[in-house]
């Protein structure tokens, strides 16, 4: 959802904030960090556990998003504040498949069936309704301050709607994933779960 918002906002920002659309794709050039990030990923997941790192990219996130709301038009913190944002989503992006499967094991350890097909679907459906709330959002709030396509300068209520969706919101929605992984409890339980689970496939 992060990601798609914005994605969602940032022609709007760049036109109008910035002043030139075609700066937009200078943010694209930050995307050459995620193969090094991923590169290094299970290494990382070797000395900490998949909330810490999780926690630790949203703290990121948040630190981004807060340079956004004083970055207007200065590309230097933009770029550093988009780089800071890539950074934050590579955790949930790489480690998704394995916490659904921590929550296949942990189904199967607790009821005794593994529901792979249920756990896949779930998965797949929340990212393509993140990707559709985040389209839903910035429509919503650019509407409901008045936006208008055809002017060429906007009010300052829409530009602060547009810096508030590309700042405020995504440091927002980090903060929810800090509060949510708090109450992520299969970190520690992993390896007894595993060590169940391997026991009663050898009987």
């Amino acid at each position: 959802a992060v990601t798609g918002l914005n994605t969602a906002v940032q022609t709007y920002y760049f036109q109008y904030i910035v002043g030139d659309v075609t700066k937009a794709s200078v943010l694209g050039m930050v995307s050459f960090v995620t193969p090094l990030v991923l590169v290094i990923m299970p290494m990382i997941l070797k000395k900490f556990s998949f909330s810490q790192t999780v926690i630790a990219g949203a703290v990121l996130g948040i630190i981004g998003n807060a340079i956004k709301v004083f970055a207007g038009d200065n590309m230097t913190l933009l770029i550093v504040a988009s780089l800071l944002g890539t950074i934050a989503t590579l955790p949930l992006s790489f480690y998704s498949p394995v916490m659904a499967i921590s929550c296949m094991d942990y189904s199967e350890w607790k009821t005794g069936e593994r529901i792979e097909g249920a756990f896949s679907a779930v998965t797949g459906f929340a990212s393509k309704v993140g990707a559709g709330l985040a389209s839903i959002v910035v429509g919503f709030v650019m509407g409901a301050v008045g936006f208008d396509g055809m002017l060429a300068v906007q009010s300052p209520a829409v530009l602060n709607a547009i810096v508030a969706l590309f700042s405020w919101i995504p440091a927002i929605m980090f903060v929810v994933i800090i509060v949510l992984m708090k109450f992520y409890k299969l970190d520690k339980m992993m390896p007894q779960i595993s060590a169940d689970l391997e026991a009663a496939h050898q009987k």
